[in-house]
């Protein structure tokens, strides 16, 4: 049976007041854990373990740099005009 064959199902709507904060809460546990973390900024002798997704969604910098040149497991040292 395709799916055009299938009867229609009807829609539901997700309604959370806390959705995004459980997500960015997940997010931070993932990355405090050095889970599926997929890129390392590099900052005054420090690194820190992040999501690609996450920096680019919140920073237009992150998003430029990270779109052209960061491939996935990648080090961005952030140059001094950044810090």
């Amino acid at each position: 049976m395709s799916l055009a064959d299938s009867p229609r199902s009807s829609v539901f709507t997700f309604e959370s007041r806390t959705h995004c904060l459980n997500v960015l809460g997940r997010l931070d546990e993932q990355r405090h854990g050095d889970r599926l973390c997929d890129i390392t900024v590099e900052v005054d002798g420090q690194s820190f373990r992040a999501h690609r997704a996450v920096l680019t969604a919140c920073s237009e910098y992150f998003a430029n740099v990270i779109s052209k040149y960061a491939r996935q497991g990648a080090v961005l040292t952030l140059p001094p005009e950044v810090r």
